[in-house]
């Protein structure tokens, strides 16, 4: 199994895609220790059609890659070529796109970490870049909603194929979601419910951009950003279609909090941050965090933000908790490292669950399925691909 993930600072109407296979014939392949190991830094940073809620911001980013492999042969390159080669591709990236640094987090098959910070965290290159640069998640935080369901599947608290007004008998609001009442765990994890993505939705812009010029402090509660798709019609009947959708995760997030008990950022702390030593990951609760860098609004902002999003306090000029478990979570590189390559690899719980990911999965595009957190595409050479991207302001 191979695990690709890509964190940037750009904001989302930047979209990049992931790479989950190894199109791009710059990409170099290493041989060590009877192990082969995809690059695909440069992949991973290849532009896309662009979305709505803010326009492309540029900054610095955070490439991480953290594979297993298969066997090739006896004889690689020393651990120096190794490092050099990987620092050369982040290099050329981050030149190629225009950005002022990176920082790349790999883990090889024998578990030895490599960190490559290249670059600056701004434009006059003032302050190189960090290694344990933290910044903001964006939707790679979606795979801790689905490690916390999937731990409530296994200890029997919680059916994937249940209605979910099962598990939220209060929430007469549920009615007024187009099929509230058929909606199950498995349609939201798997974004085929049907919902649609709030940051499409042109009312939940608009209050967006009023909230903004209310000042930085103020934000929407989870009930609050799923409210506007309430009286809407679907997008399609629940299961028979696909489109991705942070309504759906906020929905999921109310649901693992009535079934758990526990609140979301509580359980994920106990279950996963904590026992994996992810020292770097913080819940996006407030606009100050150690340790976070500089993001950079590009000039087609539209959406009233300025150029730098972590002002002269040291806090970001906006509040960051709307994301919740539709992402949430302030991180860095070797974390995402650490993380992907426990979920991706079976060890997030002492239980089997990728059994039930693999039962689980919906048609996203020719090339990648998704699954309860997880992007999965396979490759005739290389076998499976489990990724996530996360793009975000700031």
């Amino acid at each position: 199994m191979t695990s690709l993930f890509r964190l940037s600072s750009c904001s989302p109407g930047c979209n990049w895609p992931l790479a989950t296979a190894p199109v791009n014939e710059r990409q170099p392949i290493l041989v060590r220790n009877h192990q082969v190991l995809i690059m695909t830094i440069l992949e991973l940073m290849r532009p896309a059609p662009r979305r709505h809620f803010l326009s492309c911001g540029w900054g610095a980013m955070l490439a991480v890659i953290s594979m297993t492999s298969v066997a090739q042969g006896n004889v690689g390159p020393s651990a120096q070529e190794i490092h050099d080669e990987i620092h050369r591709a982040v290099a050329g990236a981050i030149f190629e796109y225009d950005v002022p640094g990176a920082v790349a987090a790999i883990i090889l098959p024998d578990g030895e970490e490599l960190v490559f910070p290249v670059g600056c965290l701004d434009r006059p290159c003032f302050t190189r870049m960090p290694a344990e640069a933290i910044m903001r998640g964006g939707s790679t935080g979606k795979r801790y909603l689905g490690a916390l369901a999937l731990s409530l599947v296994v200890d029997g608290r919680l059916d994937l194929d249940t209605p979910i007004r099962e598990y939220l008998p209060d929430a007469s609001w549920l009615s007024r979601l187009a099929f509230g009442e058929q909606i199950t765990m498995q349609h939201l994890l798997m974004h085929t419910s049907g919902l649609d993505d709030w940051p499409k939705i042109p009312e939940a812009i608009a209050a967006i951009d009023h909230l903004i010029k209310e000042g930085p402090e103020a934000s929407f509660t989870p009930l609050e950003f799923i409210s506007f798709s309430f009286d809407k019609p679907a997008l399609f009947p629940p299961g028979s279609g696909f489109s991705y959708s942070n309504t759906g995760y906020l929905l999921a997030g109310l649901v693992v909090e009535a079934t758990s008990g526990e609140l979301f950022y509580d359980a994920v702390g106990r279950l996963f941050i904590e026992p994996f030593g992810l020292n770097y990951t913080r819940p996006q609760i407030a606009r100050r965090v150690e340790g976070l860098v500089q993001g950079h609004m590009g000039p087609e902002n539209t959406r009233g933000l300025p150029t730098e999003l972590v002002g002269p306090d040291g806090q970001l000029v906006y509040n960051p908790q709307y994301e919740w478990t539709g992402g949430g979570f302030f991180t860095n590189a070797r974390d995402l490292a650490r993380w992907g390559r426990a979920y991706c690899g079976g060890k997030a719980l002492a239980r089997d669950y990728l059994s039930i990911i693999k039962a689980n999965l919906a048609t996203w595009d020719e090339i990648r399925q998704y699954g309860i957190g997880l992007i999965l595409s396979e490759d005739d050479e290389f076998g499976w691909r489990c990724a996530h991207r996360g793009w975000t302001p700031g």
